[in-house]
C-alpha cells in the first residue's frame, strides 16, 4: 500500500482534518479534554512543531506525526498497523536527521512518545526493533 505524507502548513482544510483526527483519537498523552475547534485552530496556526505531517492512504486520513526540537516524535495513528508504522518510520529516516544533542536535554537520536495504554502500537514498534527507554508517569 502506498502512503501519503502531507506537510502541515495550517490550511483550513488541514486544520479541519486534524481536528477530525483529534476527535477520533483513542489514546491521549498531552490532553484529556477535546479542545474547542477555535482553540484547535489557534494551536495549528502556531505550528509548534519542527515538522508535522498528516498521514493518509489516499482517501482516508490515518493520523499524523510531528517531530519536536528535542528529537521527540509524536505518532498519532488512528488504527496502527505494521505497514503504516513502518511507512512512517521509513519516511522519517529518509527525510529527517535528529537535532544536535544538548547534554541532559536533547539526545542525539529520535525517540517516539506513545500512550502507555496504546499496547498495539507499542507491540508493533517493539517488533520493528525499537526498544523502550523510559516510562513517564503523571501525577
Amino acid at each position: 500500500m502506498k502512503y501519503h505524507f502531507e506537510r502541515v502548513i495550517a490550511t483550513s482544510d488541514q486544520t479541519r482534518r486534524l481536528y477530525e483526527l483529534l476527535e477520533r483519537r483513542e489514546y491521549k498523552i498531552s490532553h484529556t479534554n477535546l479542545p474547542s475547534y477555535e482553540e484547535h485552530c489557534d494551536f495549528v496556526k502556531k505550528n509548534p512543531y519542527l515538522h508535522w505531517y498528516i498521514v493518509s492512504d489516499g482517501p482516508e486520513h490515518l493520523g499524523s506525526f510531528y517531530i519536536k526540537k528535542d528529537n521527540s516524535i509524536g505518532l498519532n495513528i488512528y488504527s496502527p498497523s505494521r505497514a503504516v508504522l513502518t511507512a512512517c518510520l521509513d519516511f522519517i529516516k529518509r527525510n529527517f536527521t535528529p537535532q544536535n544533542s544538548i547534554a541532559s536535554m536533547v539526545p542525539d537520536y529520535f525517540y517516539i512518545n506513545v500512550a502507555y495504554s496504546n499496547k498495539k502500537a507499542i507491540d508493533i514498534l517493539e517488533d520493528l526493533g525499537l526498544s523502550p527507554i523510559q516510562i513517564s508517569l503523571r501525577f
